[in-house]
Formats: structure tokens, C-alpha cells, sequence
């Protein structure tokens, strides 16, 4: 027994060196780079290039450094998830846009993003603030506003006044989000990703550019993006593949265990408008379309039905502070179709 378990430490450990070795070098999702890949990408973007051919970042941490060599105040701030990334300076004319929308935003993202703009003694003079149903879910599963914990934290401090708001445990999300890092290190899954992107490494990354549409994945000098060729020539076959695929999937990223909407984070809303607009900070919400098929199938089910919920306090919230509201959740009311 004492032998065999010898002859199988001595191919395991090999094994197990290469792949965390090939884990660490390829890293294909620019884990454990230290913030060298996004601080690159934020060079260029600085010095007034758009940026494309961009893989896998942490979208949180290039907002940090994108920021923090930002020097004019921005006349409007763009805040949001995915769904609001597209909107760029082309639909201003002579205004200084930010947009600093990250995928899958919740509402720990808004507040940390925003206070990065305090710490630069910045602010805004419009926030155009995008407003997706699972920032009030409870169990949406969103962890990574971690890599800007500190700012979060801050940023509830300065908004909470004397009221008691519950804060998270930096130790603990940290540590969460640490054992999500070692867990890839030493991941066969994360080992057949990085050797599949090994012609990808070896080629040049990410690259300047002053062309907003590429064949690869661009950001834009205002922090906006734009999708690759593949994205921006979909097919209405290829849409509509897309959002059936969606309704069918199960479970449905952030809406999962959605039971009821968030107490805590309803607080938290509440509490951020009312420090926004005591600062004479001008905010508008944007609520993003949902695309007809997904729309009818929220409306129709359910466990989803919920979403509509959403857009009805957003609405309620809105009417109290006297914020604007542009768009909704529902695509029919725009006479939006799947082209």
C-alpha cells in the first residue's frame, strides 16, 4: 500500500506542477496577471487610442485605473451593466461622457464606481444611472464588485448618515474570491482553456487603435464599447436563436431564487439618490429593452414575472424623487422587434 501510495505521488505531483504551471503562464483570463493586463489597456485608452482585441479582463479594476488618470469632470456619467455599454459620445454633441458600465453590474458596482470619482474629487452633472431587475436579487450570484470592495464600503459609509445598514464582510469576500482564484490554479477545466488559448497568447493582445468598429472586441476612448463584426453582423435568425436559447436555459443568470425584491438593496438605492440629488447631481434612469421574446416570457411566467416588478418600484422611486426615466423593460412599447 506504502508503495503504491508512492508510485501515485510521484505521478500526481508532476501532473499536477504542469498543470498549474500552464494554469498560471497561459491564463486565459487574465487571473492572475495583477491588474498588468487592464492597467495596459487603460494606458492606451489614456492616451486618447481606443483599444480592441481585448480577452477576458476584470472589468472593475480597469474602471480603477481608467479613472484615476481621468482629469476633467464628466459633464454625464454613464453607470450600468452590459446593457447600457454601448452608449457612447456619438449620441452627445460637445458634452464630456464617462461611461463607466461593467458586465453584470449590481448595486455594490454603482457605488464603488461612483465613489472612484469622489476619491478624484470628481463629480458628475448628470448620472445617467442604468437600472437592470437583479440589482434587487437577493441571490443573484454577483461577486465580482469585490475587486472594489474598499470603494463600496466607503461609499456606504458616507450614504447610511445614522441609519444602519448592514455591511459586508471584506474578510469574507475577499477570501470567497480568493479560493475562486486558486481553485482555477489548479482546474483541469481552466488546464483545456488555457491550451486552446495558446496560439492566442502567443500572438499580440490587445492593441491601439482609432477605428470604433473592428473585427475584435473594442473600448472606446469614453469607456464606451463596441461589439466585434461577428456580433454587429448577427442574422435576425442568429437574434433570434439568441433569445430563445435564453428562455430555455435554466437557470437564468441573476434571476435565479429571485423571491422577492431586496429590502436592503431598495434601502441602499434610496439612500444613493438622496445623496446624489443633495449634491446637485442631476440623475435620469435607464431602463434597457428587453428583447420581445425574453419580454413575453417574463410576462407569461411565473418564477419571472417578478422582472416586470422591478421596472414598477423603479417607476414608483423615480415619481418620488422626480427623476426622469428613459426606455423600459418592455421592447412593444418602443415598437421594437427582433431586428
Amino acid at each position: 500500500m506504502k508503495k503504491f501510495a508512492i508510485k501515485l505521488g510521484a505521478f500526481c505531483f508532476p501532473v499536477l506542477f504542469i498543470v498549474i504551471s500552464v494554469n498560471y503562464w497561459i491564463d486565459p483570463a487574465n487571473i492572475f496577471q495583477n491588474g498588468k493586463y487592464e492597467k495596459g489597456i487603460v494606458d492606451f485608452l489614456c492616451d486618447s487610442s481606443n483599444v480592441t482585441n481585448i480577452v477576458n479582463c476584470d472589468e472593475r479594476l480597469l474602471q480603477k485605473f481608467f479613472i484615476k488618470c481621468t482629469s476633467r469632470q464628466p459633464d454625464l456619467l454613464i453607470l450600468g451593466s452590459s446593457r447600457s455599454m454601448l452608449i457612447s459620445s456619438d449620441l452627445f454633441t460637445n458634452q464630456n461622457i464617462k461611461n463607466n458600465s461593467v458586465s453584470s453590474a449590481s448595486i455594490e458596482d454603482d457605488l464603488a464606481i461612483y465613489q472612484l470619482y469622489q476619491r478624484q474629487n470628481m463629480k458628475p452633472k448628470v448620472l445617467l444611472l442604468c437600472l437592470d431587475p437583479w440589482i434587487l436579487n437577493d441571490n443573484n450570484g454577483i461577486y465580482e464588485w469585490v475587486s472594489l470592495i474598499d470603494d463600496y464600503i466607503s461609499m456606504l459609509s458616507i450614504i447610511k448618515g445614522n441609519g444602519y445598514i448592514h455591511q459586508p464582510n471584506k474578510y469574507f469576500y475577499t477570501l470567497k474570491n480568493n479560493i475562486y482564484k486558486y481553485d482555477e490554479l489548479i482546474s483541469f477545466r481552466y488546464f483545456q482553456e488555457s491550451i486552446s488559448n495558446l496560439e492566442i497568447k502567443r500572438r499580440i493582445t490587445y492593441y491601439p487603435t482609432k477605428n470604433k468598429e473592428n473585427d475584435t472586441f473594442t473600448k472606446l476612448i469614453d469607456g464606451s464599447i463596441c461589439y466585434n463584426q461577428k456580433e454587429r453582423d448577427a442574422s435576425s435568425f442568429e437574434i433570434e436563436k439568441k433569445a430563445k436559447d435564453y428562455i430555455s436555459s435554466d437557470p437564468k443568470y441573476q434571476l435565479d431564487n429571485f423571491t422577492g425584491l431586496s429590502e436592503k438593496n431598495k434601502k441602499i438605492l434610496e439612500l444613493f439618490l438622496k445623496y446624489l440629488l443633495s449634491n446637485h447631481v442631476k440623475v435620469i434612469f435607464f431602463l434597457s429593452p428587453y428583447h420581445p421574446i425574453v419580454y413575453d416570457f417574463f410576462s407569461k411566467s411565473k418564477q419571472y414575472k417578478i422582472v416586470l416588478t422591478t421596472e414598477t418600484f423603479f417607476k414608483e422611486i423615480a415619481l418620488k424623487y422626480k427623476i426622469r426615466i428613459i426606455g423600459s423593460f418592455d421592447p412593444h412599447k418602443f415598437n421594437l422587434i427582433n431586428s
